[in-house]
């Protein structure tokens, strides 16, 4: 809950004609998460498979089938065609929307320029990182820690999974709301990149109770790049067809 000192949230739900990481997206909550409801999350990045094939990445545990407006729900801009299992990075095929890599300016008015992803080979740090997202505006915070997580699909007879997470500090502590220092929920899949414009993580959630509370969560990128996608790096704008 807010606290009622604190003044409300301003959450940018803009539709842009030109869509980037860190936009308001609307989708139907899946129902294996609860009951199916209205519920608004961040765009990732544009990445490309192996075949040449345009997507953007979503937090897979947070959206329906469809994608829509932010400001109207019957208006369907793309479609969860494939989820990473482990990682639970969802791939999104727009339909008809732009979409670039070059997310908004810091409030020194400098325009983050993503680079890559980050590889599986690079040296895990406890770097300076930033993120953006339509629920908080610019962010910025240090990776203080990382953790790899080993899963097992049930029934499953194949070799376990690891799956590589990142904890950053962004602010957030356990004695103030969440909401008033950019953890809604609706931060979920914003892009998290360092210095040099390496997309390291994919948020996940934030952490309100316990030992490890005040920290946020995310997904590190390596698990895209190691499922054959690359970052559409350049600033070409891509129509994106279903």
């Amino acid at each position: 809950m807010l606290d009622p000192n604190l003044p409300a949230p301003v959450f940018d739900d803009t539709f842009y004609k030109l869509s980037r990481p860190g936009v308001m997206i609307g989708t139907e909550a899946p129902t294996t998460h609860r009951p199916p409801d209205k519920c608004f999350t961040t765009s990732g990045v544009l990445v490309k498979d192996r075949a040449g094939n345009f997507f953007i990445t979503v937090a897979s545990h947070d959206v329906g089938h469809y994608i829509t407006h932010p400001r109207n729900g019957n208006r369907i801009v793309g479609t969860l065609i494939a989820t990473i299992r482990g990682p639970e990075i969802g791939l999104v095929r727009l339909h008809n929307v732009l979409y670039t890599n070059t997310t908004f300016e810091s409030p020194e008015g400098i325009v983050p320029k993503f680079t890559r992803l980050g590889s599986s080979s690079d040296r895990l740090t406890f770097e300076p990182v930033c993120l953006n997202s339509p629920f908080t505006g610019h962010l910025e915070g240090n990776v203080v820690m990382h953790s790899v997580k080993i899963t097992v699909p049930p029934g499953s007879t194949s070799s376990p999974r690891y799956v590589l997470y990142q904890w950053q500090w962004m602010g957030q502590g356990p004695w103030i709301p969440p909401q008033s220092t950019g953890c809604h929920e609706g931060v979920n899949g914003s892009a998290i990149w360092n210095d040099g414009g390496v997309v390291v993580g994919l948020y996940q959630y934030v952490i309100t109770q316990g030992f490890f509370a005040g920290l946020s969560v995310a997904v590190h990128a390596s698990h895209l790049a190691d499922a054959g996608f690359t970052l559409v790096w350049d600033r070409v704008e891509e129509r994106l067809t279903s």
